[in-house]
């Protein structure tokens, strides 16, 4: 896919964004610019006072070409006559640089789904342009999912799933953060920046000194994670799915960093933050698999994330919510009350339900007894054993 940067106008001097390794920069395609260079050759070659006219048809039709070259040269640029140009800056170690400009388009260029389409590259010159997200990043609209548990996994599953499919390859982003992370259609997440993405089989590592680190410091695993400032050899899936579950937080408390693994502390808790929100406790499910201090602790891959994800949305779209202890549910007929569970006698809070089969047959179950505090709609639960009274 290689061609030529001067194809690629640059629409502004001003920066889309800017790393350590990159400046990024809106262009115009190649098309787009060639068609705004045959509408100033009209403009400059056409102009009514400076022409003498032999019929008044002629004069109408310069007119018509020139009014219309201007229009073109002026009209708005559309969406997909747009890219984001990434030049790569000349570094001390220029090879590092490049291999990793290299690795960054052959991960692109092969058109995954839920990545941004590589519309050009050339290795050799130091650059590379992807399509243009005129919504920007998902670190500029953090405060869209702020509160909103559903709508925040929704648009997550999407990034999820994109990961997901990189690791079923063993291929692992190591640099995820809502920076990285573009808006797309319809809550959909478009996963970007591949300047640090580990491809096995790939001699030798790109990064290869001891105590090192990637990504971004607030989104990375803990030191822990890597023998306390050794080189971590083996780079497993599960380093993108502690970075994914930060990504989560930040998206649900509208936050731009989490410090370290503190999400259940009083100030970072999503249920106590959102309480009217129940779903928030499948937020910190999902947090308490991933943003963890031990890398035994999480999740292995993002495959793995993404069974935790389905069954939460499924649970919400069919009405549902968590039964486990703590958590407040919603009564599921005033839709405004809380069940709580009745401890009818002292002590116990499970029964014993006698159900009659017909005639002097009966059999016994174990339940426990919940109440709407508002419209008092009783919930029955069967449980393992009871305790008769």
């Amino acid at each position: 896919m290689e061609s030529r940067k001067r194809d690629w106008e640059r629409v502004s001097p001003t920066k889309l964004g800017e790393g350590g390794q990159s400046e990024v920069y809106l262009v115009r395609t190649p098309e787009r610019t060639k068609q705004r260079a045959r509408s100033l050759e009209v403009i400059n070659s056409h102009i009514p006072t400076a022409i003498s006219f032999t019929t008044p048809e002629e004069k109408i039709s310069v007119n018509v070409r020139f009014a219309e070259a201007i229009r073109d040269y002026t009209s708005p640029d559309l969406p997909k006559e747009l890219g984001a140009m990434k030049e790569f800056k000349l570094r001390d170690d220029e090879e590092q640089s490049f291999r990793r400009l290299e690795q960054e388009i052959e991960v692109l260029q092969q058109g995954r789904p839920g990545l941004p389409k590589l519309l050009g590259a050339n290795a050799n010159e130091r650059w590379m342009v992807t399509e243009f997200f005129s919504s920007g990043t998902l670190e500029d609209h953090l405060l869209k999912y702020k509160g909103d548990a559903a709508l925040a996994l929704k648009a997550f599953r999407s990034v999820v799933n994109t990961i997901a499919l990189l690791h079923k390859e063993n291929i692992v982003h190591r640099d995820i953060k809502p920076a990285n992370i573009f808006i797309g259609k319809e809550h959909e997440l478009i996963l970007g920046d591949f300047g640090l993405v580990y491809v096995p089989n790939r001699p030798p590592r790109i990064t290869t000194f001891q105590g090192e680190t990637v990504g971004a410091g607030d989104f990375i695993p803990p030191a822990t994670w890597r023998g306390m400032g050794v080189r971590l050899e083996t780079v497993k899936t599960n380093f993108d799915v502690y970075m994914l579950g930060k990504v989560l937080w930040c998206m649900v408390a509208g936050k731009p960093k989490l410090d370290r693994e503190f999400w259940d502390e009083p100030e970072n808790d999503v249920t106590k933050l959102f309480p009217s929100d129940p779903h928030m406790h499948m937020i910190n499910v999902i947090l308490e698999r991933s943003v963890v201090q031990r890398q035994e602790q999480c999740l292995g891959s993002a495959d793995d994330l993404l069974l935790v994800v389905d069954s939460n949305l499924e649970t919400i779209k069919q009405g549902g919510q968590l039964l486990n202890e703590g958590i407040p549910r919603i009564c599921h007929v005033c839709g405004v009350g809380r069940y709580a569970r009745q401890t009818l006698t002292k002590d116990t809070p499970t029964y014993g339900l006698r159900l009659w089969n017909g005639a002097t047959d009966t059999s016994m179950i174990g339940v426990e007894v919940w109440v709407c505090g508002t419209c008092h709609h009783i919930q029955f639960f069967r449980t393992r054993s009871w305790v008769s009274s």
